[in-house]
C-alpha cells in the first residue's frame, strides 16, 4: 500500500513516512543517522525522525545537494542532504 501512495506524488512534493505528502519547498535538510535520518523543516529547529536511509531521499530529490561534515572531534562522519534553493541553513555553504 506505501508503494502505491509513493508512486502517486504530485510534482514538487514527496510522501514522507510518518508525516504524509510535504512539499520539496518546505525541506531545509536531511541528516543521516545510519539507517534513519533526520529531517528539518524551514524555519523550525525541530527535528523529524524517519525510517529512511538518507540514499532514498538522495534518489526521490535529486536536486539536493549532499555534504560531509564531522562532529567537533572529527570523529564521526555524517551526510547532510540540503536544499539549494534556500538561503544557508547553520553554515552548511560557505558562500
Amino acid at each position: 500500500m506505501a508503494q502505491q501512495i509513493r508512486g502517486t506524488e504530485p510534482p514538487g512534493y514527496i510522501h514522507l513516512p510518518k508525516l504524509g505528502l510535504v512539499a520539496t519547498s518546505d525541506i531545509g535538510y536531511f541528516v543521516s543517522q545510519k539507517q534513519y535520518c533526520h529531517i528539518y523543516f524551514v524555519g523550525s529547529n525541530r527535528p523529524h525522525l524517519l525510517s529512511e536511509p538518507l540514499a532514498y531521499f538522495r534518489r526521490k530529490l535529486p536536486h539536493f545537494v549532499e555534504t560531509r561534515f564531522h562532529n567537533c572531534q572529527g570523529l564521526r562522519i555524517r551526510r547532510k542532504l540540503y536544499n539549494p534553493a534556500l538561503p544557508a541553513i547553520n553554515g552548511l555553504r560557505e558562500a
